[in-house]
């Protein structure tokens, strides 16, 4: 076993491309020993070896970190930083993350992906004015580097988003090619045939939105017609889901830790009828798998709003609000119309919700309470300003959002402190589900944000009895609450444009 370590660094390095970060390990602790005075090669080893623990232990980020940092000690580079900055970014580290990507620029200005995770952390933390590609008509799309997703809160335009995700899935596909070569087309038909093995792939296996979404579609399959596999290859597995779903889903496989390679001989191994990407291109996602073809009939559901813009997925779960007419060219799947809204809602709501009064969030009694519990990134510079014309238009209103980081409360502060209506800014930390569900009650309307709007977001203020108002956009993500409300009956809460958007919210305030 040679310990030559230009050899073992090549060697990792392959390891790496093909995902099988356990091998990684073991290679890099082998060669470590070997390079202590090289000090170049030294650091691309730590740099592997940051990246095998951040995948093989998402739950303790330090791991990873610290062998990044060792590695940008040794020899600095843009991609190291890189690689800190989107760890620190995974885990709501924006500030921190925004220096990282500075670090990385500085090295390398024109690396994309740097580019536009630095634009996601200024999104994050609401820091406009200084976000150098905030201008999205001059915006190149040549960007393969990173995924589509952070994009799609930057500007409503659907032609764009679908050329970012094809771009975007061209890299995707040549990074499984081997597998496609070495394995061939899959086998088709259930080893079963009695009834339909559907898989469902997902890194949301637990206490997520998509799980919470997703559990009465779990439950209510047909166990006599079907036989459902879970896929999970997210940060944690969570087993008292397994449990509820006894019965409904036959087998829960943990695929984290697994290769690309294995992960794909597992799930064809399972002879699936369909497969379907509750993913997409998001966060933990592994969604260039399905480019290596896990089952004959492959779906993108209800994880990413928009196309994935490959031939990989044969069907996109959509409705004729998400996608109306004339609209179809912008997506690369076939489309397959559900009959009222695509977002699944369990039927079954706790009732046993925690009791919470407006005092306990430092909401005023009788006054007009505006919540967006959106996330950051979600708003735009366009939307905030309609927030705060509400807030002095409706006297006794105040603005309740999520404080999502310090910095975003900060410059959100001081943009209402010009308009002299900072006093009846309110913001809160993120709580369980259950309360959320509770306090959200507590509002007198949601506000919705735009390019991204609320998608569960939007359901849970509908259930929680909260008219909630949106502008309903042009592209997939920014119609999502726009289904759910005419599913709902709710279509005079929709508005075309930013005038229409603060009338209806005003009407509402002068008819408590």
């Amino acid at each position: 076993m040679t310990c030559d370590p230009k050899s073992l660094l090549r060697e990792a390095r392959k390891q790496a491309r093909l995902r099988d970060y356990s091998a990684v390990l073991e290679t890099v602790d082998r060669a470590l020993p070997h390079t202590v005075d090289d000090k170049k090669r030294l650091s691309g080893l730590y740099h592997l070896r940051g990246l095998a623990l951040e995948r093989l232990f998402p739950l303790e980020p330090k791991r990873a970190l610290d062998c990044y940092r060792e590695a940008i000690s040794l020899h600095e580079t843009a991609e190291c930083w890189c690689f800190v900055g989107m760890l620190l970014y995974t885990h709501g580290q924006f500030e921190k993350a925004t220096t990282a990507f500075r670090s990385a620029l500085r090295l390398k200005p024109d690396l994309a992906v740097a580019q536009d995770f630095l634009s996601a952390c200024l999104r994050e933390t609401c820091a406009w004015a200084l976000d150098p590609v905030a201008d999205e008509g001059e915006h190149k799309l040549g960007v393969t580097t990173s995924p589509p997703f952070g994009r799609l809160a930057a500007e409503d335009c659907p032609a764009r988003q679908l050329e970012r995700s094809r771009l975007f899935a061209q890299t995707e596909a040549s990074s499984v090619r081997h597998l496609t070569e070495r394995l061939g087309a899959p086998a088709i038909g259930a080893l079963d045939s009695s009834r339909f093995r559907v898989g469902y792939f997902t890194a949301d296996w637990g206490e997520h939105a998509t799980s919470r979404l997703m559990d009465g579609v779990f439950r209510n399959h047909d166990p006599d017609k079907f036989e459902i596999v879970v896929y999970m290859y997210g940060p944690k597995l969570d087993s008292s889901l397994a449990e509820r779903y006894r019965g409904a889903v036959s087998t829960v496989h943990d695929c984290n830790r697994l290769s690309d390679g294995d992960f794909v001989e597992l799930a064809r191994g399972h002879r699936l009828d369909i497969a379907i990407d509750l993913n997409g291109y998001t966060r933990f996602s592994r969604s260039r798998l399905f480019h290596a073809r896990l089952a004959p009939v492959q779906v993108n559901f209800l994880g990413y709003p928009g196309t994935l813009g490959a031939s990989a997925w044969d069907y996109i779960v959509a409705d004729r609000v998400l996608i109306p007419e004339g609209f179809e060219k912008f997506q690369d799947e076939k489309i397959l119309f559900m009959p009222n809204s695509y977002q699944p809602n369990p039927r079954e709501r706790s009732n046993s919700l925690p009791d919470v009064n407006r005092a306990t969030y430092g909401l005023p009694e009788g006054s007009f309470v505006m919540a967006s519990f959106n996330r950051a990134y979600k708003i735009t510079p366009k939307v905030y300003q309609v927030w705060l014309d509400l807030l002095e238009a409706i006297p006794d209103s105040v603005l309740w959002l999520w404080r999502t980081s310090s910095t975003q409360e900060k410059n959100l502060m001081a943009l209402a402190a010009k308009r002299g209506v900072a006093e009846r800014m309110i913001f809160s930390d993120a709580v369980s589900q259950t309360e959320h569900l509770a306090r959200l009650s507590l509002a007198d309307v949601s506000l919705d944000t735009e390019n991204v709007c609320a998608h569960t977001t939007a359901s849970d203020a509908v259930w929680s009895g909260v008219p909630h108002v949106t502008l309903a956009g042009r592209q997939f993500a920014a119609r999502v609450a726009a289904s759910i409300l005419t599913a709902a009956g709710l279509e005079d809460l929709i508005a075309s444009d930013y005038p229409e958007y603060f009338e209806t919210v005003r009407r509402l305030a002068q008819d408590r």
